[in-house]
C-alpha cells in the first residue's frame, strides 16, 4: 500500500519553515495571523515552484484554441469513427509540437499539495484536545509545541482548524467563536469565487476566437460554473484549506494578469 505520509511530512516542513522565519521577524508564535501567513506563502512558494508549468499551460491553452479549426475539420471527415478521429488528432499535435499533458500538469501537481494541507489540518484539528505527551502530537515532522499552537491558532475568532458544518461546541474546543467563524469562511470563499470569476473572464476577454454553439455555451456555462464551486467548496473544507484556495485564486488572477500585459497572445502563422 502506498503511504503519503512522506507528501505530507514536505507540506509541514514548508509550513513549519515560513512559521519559524515569521517568528524570527517578531511575529507572535501562537498567533492566528502567523499561522495564517505561513500557509499563504506556502501557496506562493508552491505556486512559484510551478509558474514555468503555468507558462506551458497558457501556451498549450492558446494553440488548441488556434487549432480548433483543424480538430473540427478532422471530427467532420472522421464523423463516429473515433479510432480515426483519435489517430489524426495525435499526429496533429506530433506535427505541432506540442504535448497535451501540458495543459493539466499545473493543476494535477497541485493536487497532492491541497490533499496533504486538508489531512494535515484535519491532524491539527484532532489534537486539540490531545495533551503534548501523545505521541500523535509529533507526527509529520511536527513538534507538540507547534501542533497544539496551530491547533488553536485563530483569525478574527475563526480557528484555522474548523470548518462550517462544525457544530459550536467543536468551535468552543478549538477556541472560536461561531460568528467569527461563519463572517470569515463567507468573506474567504466570496474573495476566492470573486477572484475566479474575474479570471475565467480575462481569460475569454483575451481569447482572440469567439466560439460558437456547443463550444459557447460550455464557456459561458464555465464562466459561472467555476465560482460557484468555489462557493460550494465552504462546505467541507476548514478554514485553513479556504485560505489556501483563496490565496491559490488571487495568485492564478495575478498571473493571468502578468501573462496577458506581457506575454501578450500572439497570432499563429499556419504552417
Amino acid at each position: 500500500m502506498f503511504h503519503l505520509d512522506p507528501l505530507y511530512t514536505a507540506v509541514a516542513w514548508v509550513l513549519v519553515r515560513w512559521h519559524q522565519a515569521l517568528t524570527a521577524l517578531g511575529l507572535p508564535y501562537d498567533s492566528g495571523l502567523t499561522w495564517t501567513l505561513s500557509i499563504c506563502l506556502l501557496v506562493i512558494t508552491i505556486r512559484l515552484l510551478l509558474f514555468r508549468f503555468f507558462l506551458s499551460q497558457v501556451k498549450y491553452q492558446r494553440m488548441m484554441a488556434a487549432l480548433q479549426p483543424q480538430i473540427a475539420a478532422i471530427r467532420r471527415k472522421h464523423g463516429s469513427d473515433r479510432a480515426a478521429v483519435q489517430r489524426e488528432l495525435v499526429k496533429l499535435q506530433q506535427a505541432e509540437g506540442f504535448n497535451p499533458l501540458a495543459g493539466c500538469l499545473p493543476a494535477l501537481l497541485q493536487i497532492p499539495v491541497f490533499l496533504s494541507l486538508v489531512h494535515l489540518l484535519r491532524h491539527v484539528a484532532n489534537s486539540v484536545s490531545r495533551a503534548a505527551s501523545d505521541p500523535r502530537s509529533s507526527l509529520y515532522g511536527l513538534t507538540p509545541r507547534q501542533t497544539l499552537s496551530a491547533a488553536h491558532a485563530r483569525l478574527f475568532g475563526a480557528p484555522l482548524a474548523a470548518s462550517l458544518p462544525d457544530g459550536a461546541g467543536r468551535i468552543h474546543a478549538l477556541l472560536g467563536t461561531v460568528t467569527g467563524t461563519h463572517v470569515v469562511i463567507a468573506v474567504l470563499v466570496l474573495i476566492s469565487a470573486a477572484a475566479t470569476y474575474c479570471t475565467q473572464r480575462l481569460i475569454q476577454s483575451a481569447s482572440p476566437d469567439q466560439p460558437e454553439g456547443t463550444a459557447a455555451t460550455v464557456r459561458r456555462v464555465m464562466l459561472y460554473a467555476a465560482p460557484l464551486s468555489v462557493l460550494g467548496s465552504a462546505l467541507f473544507f476548514p478554514i485553513g484549506v479556504l485560505l489556501y484556495w483563496c490565496t491559490s485564486n488571487l495568485w492564478t488572477l495575478g498571473q493571468q494578469c502578468y501573462v496577458e500585459r506581457f506575454h501578450p497572445h500572439v497570432a499563429r502563422q499556419p504552417r
